[in-house]
């Protein structure tokens, strides 16, 4: 895997070994960058399920203040930290070695621009309800989900489903905050 575009463009990153960390694909990783172009510079990037960090690194590369990188597997926080540090990111970055549950409440005081989700395909998805009541997002978040197309997606409370788009077996879909819910809380 490399960076694909910014300040790290063309560096490699290395990916836990094995089939319990499927990296996310390059043309979906284009996609949503491309989608968020304009919300990179500055942005505070959230990366659950995060395997071997390509997603907040990538938005590091293209200008991102700061990633939380949130991911349980033990190799694959090893190649995390290893990706981190090889590109000297330790500085603007927070890893959290728990589970996504574990890590949502403990992440309480922080709010984050754009959230990338990519949990294992054909899960529960209760991260979506733990998610949807929490206070890591504002009203202009940009909330990504990387899921199997087959999956069956149910409503929320404070979140709505704006867009999707199928690459394959793949479907990345946005999420925003419904515009009547009331919150002022930034990192």
């Amino acid at each position: 895997m490399q960076v694909i575009a910014g300040k790290f463009k063309g560096q490699v990153i290395k990916a836990p070994r094995g089939l319990s960390t499927r990296p996310t694909i390059g043309k979906v990783k284009k996609s949503l960058f491309d989608i968020c172009k304009h919300d990179l510079e500055d942005c505070h990037f959230l990366d659950l399920f995060a395997g071997s960090g390509q997603m907040g690194i990538e938005a590091l590369s293209r200008g991102g203040a700061s990633a939380c990188f949130v991911e349980k597997s033990r190799e694959a926080i090893s190649c995390l930290l290893s990706n981190l540090k090889k590109l000297n990111l330790t500085d603007c970055t927070d890893v959290y070695p728990i589970t996504v549950e574990r890590a949502i409440p403990k992440l309480k005081d922080k709010c984050f621009d754009i959230i990338y989700i990519d949990p294992p395909y054909g899960g529960d998805l209760k991260i979506l309800d733990l998610l949807d009541q929490s206070s890591l997002y504002h009203p202009n978040t940009r909330i990504f989900l990387e899921e199997r197309s087959s999956c069956k997606l149910k409503a929320l409370k404070h979140l709505i489903y704006i867009d999707e788009r199928k690459y394959g077996d793949t479907t990345l879909f946005e999420l925003r905050q419904k515009t009547n819910r009331c919150t002022a809380r930034f990192i």
